[in-house]
């Protein structure tokens, strides 16, 4: 064989074995923490993805549906507010300052409602004198929240929602006005957000001092008994100087909150609209409280709130558990339970 052969088969083996050498050390490495990796440009070979064992998160472009979020089975609830006005046309208003006198009796109101399906208990907030509804907004909400659908009239001759100087000569109006509204709301006349969620039967009424003595007059008083009421909290009032007679046959169960340290409405107003009730009645004071605070501003009012709540779901939904957490609740912070007959 001519020697040039037999160097060319020579080199050709040994190229064979080296090959065959790198491509087990490739395939198997050294082993050893310093291997070295020669990786082809991405702009030779094109983007790559490597293989997951996990699931990347679902990436949209459009923002995903809120979760639905059932309504709670209990309070408190959130609260919705409206507004609407409801007219009389069988009762007139006389002049106040640049308003004439009226053939009819408008009635703006504002309605807190639960967000709730309902059917919940119907509850009218009579205002005080010189004061506006609004001003209770936080006490009306309070009760809302607890399962009331709270409507709250601003009265057209005491109410500073209107022109010209408020009188306190119309409190037995101010009380059919409660009357008229108990039955508008209870028949469905008056439509709204709360359409379909007032529970049928009788109403509530709270009031706060004049506010007090119109709920009590509608609760309680031959003038202007209003006979669909079921239950009447009176905060701070007074029977004023109605001529009918108090403690009316057919008058609902009774409780009235009373400050001790008033300086518009005396414990003994209070007192006095205790002993002419008929019974079920019951007399809680709040040690140390003013007029108005305990009902607006102050700290006493989710405890007030919470009391009259539970005295309102005792008489209009029947519920023995609330009637037997009244005494508790009577005697809860600042609250004192005086008597109850």
């Amino acid at each position: 064989m001519p020697a040039f052969v037999a160097i060319g088969i020579l080199a050709a083996v040994v190229l064979v074995v080296i090959g065959v050498a790198v491509a087990i050390f490739v395939a198997t490495g050294d082993g050893s923490d310093d291997e070295r990796t020669v990786r082809t440009p991405a702009s030779v070979l094109g983007p790559t993805t490597a293989p997951s064992t996990t699931t990347a998160p679902t990436v949209t472009t459009e923002p995903a549906a809120p979760p639905t979020t059932a309504a709670p089975a209990g309070p408190p609830y959130a609260v919705e507010t409206a507004q609407t006005t409801v007219i009389d046309p069988t009762r007139g208003t006389e002049a106040r300052g640049p308003t004439p006198a009226s053939g009819s009796r408008t009635l703006p109101v504002t309605v807190q409602v639960p967000a709730a399906p309902g059917p919940f208990p119907l509850v009218v907030f009579a205002h005080g004198y010189d004061i506006a509804a609004a001003d209770y907004a936080d006490f009306q909400r309070d009760l809302a929240a607890q399962g009331f659908v709270v409507v709250a009239p601003d009265f057209p001759r005491s109410s500073t929602a209107f022109p010209g100087p408020p009188t306190q000569a119309d409190i037995d109006e101010q009380a059919r006005d409660v009357g008229f509204l108990v039955d508008q709301m209870l028949d469905g006349r008056v439509t709204g957000v709360w359409s379909g969620k007032i529970a049928a039967g009788e109403a509530g009424v709270v009031g706060h001092s004049d506010g007090g003595n119109t709920v009590a007059r509608a609760a309680s008083n031959s003038c202007c008994f209003a006979s669909r009421i079921g239950a009447a909290a009176v905060l701070s009032g007074d029977e004023g100087a109605s001529g009918g007679q108090w403690g009316v046959a057919g008058s609902p169960p009774m409780l009235f909150v009373q400050g001790t340290a008033e300086d518009i409405n005396p414990w003994s107003f209070s007192q006095r609209l205790y002993d002419d009730a008929a019974s079920p009645r019951t007399i809680v004071a709040i040690d140390g409280a003013g007029h108005l605070e305990p009902y607006t501003t102050g700290a006493q009012r989710p405890t007030i709130a919470a009391l009259v709540a539970g005295f309102l779901r005792a008489h209009l939904a029947g519920d023995a558990t609330a009637a037997s957490q009244v005494p508790a609740l009577a005697d809860a912070g600042d609250l004192r339970l005086v008597a109850s007959s």
